[in-house]
């Protein structure tokens, strides 16, 4: 049913007479891929952020799983007591949020990500004197404090991101995003289990993770200014994604001069009727 829904999108590229539609994709992205890299519009502040996105999200999402793995084995936590954590750091994550919206709103998206890592980053070392069994209860406190900024970065990154892609281009970057996203999470597992195995603390595992908030936040901070990649991000910085707009371009010319030259048939069908004069 969901499909119905969804509003028909007119193709952005037009496919050419002596190619394939399945290698025209693969050639369409790795056009993208290699402009990445090379266009100064792109090299300005897209392609810091999504270099940035590779650690920050790898970090994060093994963090959470360090967290819960940590209660269970070392804090001996029951499981509605880990539950119950977990519920915390979502909604510390909603107000998180919420809070990103503020201080987007008086600086910018990527400052939002800077300060949600680097509080991240504070977290996860506080993590190294508060979560021990001693103390379990002061694992809603962490999970708090630990929530706001999470949902406070992804915030920022998606509020980042969807200002960033390119006209025309906006499914295309999509899959970029998403592969940024999973391309690095096998990494802080591995680092995770081979702590294990040397029967070293998940606690320190846990804090290790600051590394990747780290260079994440030296990534970013390798990006322009806001407004200088914003204003460049408004237009067309690539052949690909010029092309998009002047095919947009174009077929709301045509879809314009369909729909005068259709009004004016039917003004002239009614002139033509009050005139009283019979058909041929």
């Amino acid at each position: 049913y969901g499909w119905w829904l969804v509003p028909y999108a007119p193709p952005r590229h037009e496919q050419q007479a002596d190619q394939s539609l399945l290698c025209a994709g693969f050639k369409q992205v790795l056009k993208t891929f290699k402009e990445i890299n090379v266009n100064d519009d792109y090299r300005r502040g897209l392609r810091w952020f999504l270099y940035s996105v590779v650690f920050a999200s790898s970090g994060l999402r093994t963090a959470t799983a360090g967290m819960l793995t940590y209660m269970v084995n070392d804090l001996q936590m029951p499981p509605s007591t880990t539950g119950i954590a977990i519920m915390t750091v979502l909604l510390a994550a909603v107000f998180g949020s919420r809070t990103s919206t503020i201080l987007t709103k008086r600086t910018n998206p990527v400052t939002t990500m800077k300060v949600s890592l680097f509080s991240v980053s504070i977290v996860l070392l506080m993590g190294m004197f508060l979560l021990a069994k001693e103390n379990a209860r002061l694992i809603y406190l962490y999970t708090v404090l630990y929530g706001i900024p999470v949902g406070a970065f992804y915030a920022g990154q998606t509020a980042t991101f969807s200002s960033l892609i390119p006209k025309g281009q906006e499914s295309e970057f999509s899959g970029f995003f998403v592969n940024a996203v999973l391309i690095l999470s096998w990494l802080p597992p591995l680092l995770f289990t081979i702590m294990a195995q040397n029967k070293i603390g998940i606690k320190w595992g846990i804090a290790t993770l600051v590394i990747f908030s780290s260079v994440s936040i030296i990534l970013l901070q390798m990006m322009e200014p806001w407004d200088r990649i914003l204003e460049s991000a408004q237009n067309p910085v690539s052949k690909s994604s010029k092309e998009c707009v002047e095919g947009n371009d174009i077929e709301k010319t045509e879809k314009t001069s369909n729909e005068n030259a259709k009004s004016g048939d039917i003004e002239l069908n009614e002139i033509w009727n009050d005139s009283g004069v019979d058909d041929v």
